[in-house]
């Protein structure tokens, strides 16, 4: 979490703020490359408490195409000025790097 903007769901849970991680769409593998599961039995019940806990956890409000990776969209315009031969943009909020004089 320390190299690149996340997106993350905020959530009550009891007494606790819960953190989600979210994941970009590019990082998230296709399902032909993750291994199929072991077969197991699974009882009714599970299935049910499964599919409760996924529809309290859904809250409906959230579309990823509304969202922005601003980190991925900085590197980009970065690697489209160095290819063109524009001076790269100055990084917005950030102070320059390097060793103070005190």
């Amino acid at each position: 979490m320390r190299d690149r903007e996340r997106l993350g769901l905020l959530q009550v849970v009891g007494y606790v703020i819960a953190l989600h991680q979210m994941r970009w769409p590019d990082e998230i593998r296709p399902t032909s490359a993750v291994p199929a599961p072991a077969d197991m039995d699974v009882t009714d019940g599970e299935i049910d408490d499964a599919v409760e806990l996924a529809s309290a956890l859904a809250s409906g409000g959230f579309e990823l195409s509304e969202q922005r990776d601003a980190y991925r969209d900085a590197v980009q315009e970065v690697i489209a000025a160095k290819e063109t031969g524009r001076p790269v943009p100055a990084a917005e909020g950030l102070a320059p790097r390097g060793r103070s004089s005190t």
